[in-house]
């Protein structure tokens, strides 16, 4: 588990879209797409969540990010 207490991934965007921001971020699309290959190369069940953090009058909190990654054990 993966969390952040930043202005959350709305308010981010908000931001970078009145700064005609130029620079796409990779990091969510590489992390995808190797949880995809561990899926089907090793028949792994891999997963991954995101999930944004609020209050109760719905103002951000954050980010959570949850990655399931199973452990392999060798018999070594």
């Amino acid at each position: 588990i993966i969390e952040d207490n930043g202005i959350g991934r709305t308010k981010a965007n908000e931001i970078n879209a009145k700064k005609m921001k130029y620079h796409t971020s990779m990091g969510m699309s590489v992390t995808h797409d190797r949880i995809e290959k561990l899926k089907k190369i090793n028949n792994l069940n891999t997963a991954y969540t995101i999930q944004d953090l609020l209050d109760e009058n719905g103002n951000s909190l954050g980010t959570r990010v949850v990655l399931i990654l199973p452990i392999n054990k060798s018999d070594s």
